[in-house]
């Protein structure tokens, strides 16, 4: 075996074990229920607009000047965007909303090891993707 083969099975193996490291993501996040909190009802009602062809902003939120700190009269439209072809496909699917987002959240953690295999070891490399990936906040 050449020197370069051997060097590219230890590279394939590397993104095999992130990517059986990640793959626990869809099996945390996806669901076919929410929390009341957050904001992701008003990213849907933008992707919903966008889909529709109305004005991504005007979802029916009333904002309050009162309480900012609850939501701001519109996102932008970049989160929404990436939301529509889920909104087209499945409707207000709760469950095609995280299976979605969660393979967004796969396919960064083998994006960011290739970043980190740059600057590190394959094992830094590793242990950085998965504090970032499992990381609650």
């Amino acid at each position: 075996m050449t020197l370069n083969f051997k060097k590219n099975i230890t590279s394939n193996f590397s993104y095999l074990v992130i990517a059986l490291l990640v793959l626990p993501v869809f099996f945390i996040n996806v669901t076919d229920s929410h929390d009341w909190g957050g904001d992701f009802a008003q990213y849907i009602s933008q992707a919903k607009n966008i889909v529709e062809g109305k004005p991504h902003y005007e979802t029916g939120y009333i904002f309050n000047d009162n309480a900012p700190v609850l939501g701001p009269p519109a996102y932008p439209a970049g989160f929404p965007l990436l939301l529509a072809p889920v909104y087209l496909l499945s409707g207000n699917s709760i469950m095609a909303f995280s299976i979605y987002i969660s393979l967004f959240l796969f396919l960064l953690g083998l994006l960011m090891f290739a970043f980190f295999k740059k600057y590190f070891n394959n094992l830094i490399s590793i242990i950085l993707v998965l504090i970032i990936i499992y990381n609650p906040w």
